[in-house]
C-alpha cells in the first residue's frame, strides 16, 4: 500500500466507505484528537488558548497546500473535483480570514458553516482512497480542525452567536451555493453536491423522497434549521441567566431607599 498514491477512482473492498469498520475507527482517532485539542485548551490560560487558536486555524491552509502541490504531482489533477470549494474548503480560507479581520460576521459564519459543514463531512466522507493514504489522512484531519475551531472559540474565547448576524450568514450560505452552482454548470462538477447527491448520503434519501431539484430547497430548510438551533441555544441560555442577573444602578438604588 502506497501512501502518496492516486487514487481517482473508488475500489471496492480499499477505498474508506463511511460506516465500514475501518472508517468507524479513523472517525474515532478524529473526535478523540478533537477532544485532546479541547483537554489541552481547557488547562491553559487565555495568552495559550490564542497560540493554540492560532495554529489550527494556520494548520488549514497548509494542508489544503500540501493537499494541491500532491494533486498536481500525481498527475490526477481534475478541476471537477479538487477545487477547494466545497463549504469545508471555503472554510479553509475564510477562518483565516476571520482571525486576521476579527469580523463579528465572518466569526459567526464560520461558527455555523464549518460546525456543521465539517460533521457532515465527517460522518459521511466518501473518500476514493484506503487508510493508509494521504488523502484520507488529510480529509479526516482538516475536516477535524474545522469542526473544532468553533467549539474551541465557544469554550474558551467567549464567543457567543450573535442575532444580526444570523440572517447575514444565512443570505452569505445561498451566496456562495450561486456561485458554486454557477461553477458546476461551466465545468460540469458537482461542488456543494448541488447537481447530484453523492450515494447512501441523507441528500441521496431527499432525492429519493422529493426529487431533484426539491432536494436543493429541502435540504436549504433543514440547514437553516439546524443553524437556528444552533443560535438560539445560546440566546435561551443568555435569557435564562439575565433573569438572576440584577443591574448595579438598581441595587445602588434600593440602597440608598434602604438607607
Amino acid at each position: 500500500m502506497n501512501f502518496f498514491k492516486f487514487y481517482p477512482n473508488p475500489v471496492e473492498g480499499v477505498s474508506v466507505e463511511p460506516f465500514t469498520t475501518v472508517y468507524m475507527i479513523l472517525l474515532a482517532i478524529t473526535l478523540l484528537l478533537v477532544g485532546v485539542v479541547l483537554w489541552i485548551g481547557y488547562n491553559q490560560n487565555q495568552m495559550m488558548r490564542q497560540k493554540t487558536m492560532r495554529t489550527l486555524i494556520w494548520a488549514l491552509p497548509i494542508l489544503e497546500l500540501i493537499r494541491q502541490v500532491w494533486l498536481i504531482q500525481s498527475g490526477g489533477y481534475d478541476l471537477t473535483e479538487h477545487l477547494p470549494i466545497h463549504l469545508c474548503g471555503f472554510m479553509i480560507f475564510l477562518m483565516p480570514l476571520w482571525w486576521m479581520t476579527r469580523s463579528k460576521f465572518l466569526e459567526n459564519f464560520t461558527y455555523y458553516a464549518g460546525t456543521f459543514g465539517a460533521l457532515m463531512a465527517l460522518l459521511f466522507n466518501y473518500n476514493h482512497a484506503p487508510w493508509f493514504n494521504i488523502q484520507t489522512f488529510q480529509t479526516f484531519l482538516v475536516h477535524g480542525i474545522i469542526f473544532c475551531i468553533p467549539i474551541f472559540n465557544v469554550l474558551y474565547l467567549g464567543f457567543r452567536p450573535q442575532r444580526k448576524y444570523f440572517r447575514t450568514s444565512v443570505v452569505c450560505l445561498f451566496g456562495l451555493s450561486a456561485l458554486v452552482y454557477g461553477i458546476n454548470l461551466v465545468l460540469g462538477s458537482n461542488y456543494f453536491f448541488l447537481m447530484a447527491a453523492v450515494d447512501n448520503s441523507p441528500l441521496a434519501l431527499i432525492e429519493s423522497i422529493v426529487g431533484y431539484p426539491w432536494m436543493l430547497l429541502v435540504a436549504a430548510a433543514g440547514i437553516v434549521f439546524i443553524w437556528y438551533l444552533m443560535f438560539i441555544f445560546f440566546e435561551k441560555s443568555q435569557r435564562n441567566r439575565m433573569r438572576y442577573v440584577v443591574s448595579s444602578e438598581y441595587v445602588e438604588r434600593h440602597v440608598r431607599i434602604i438607607r
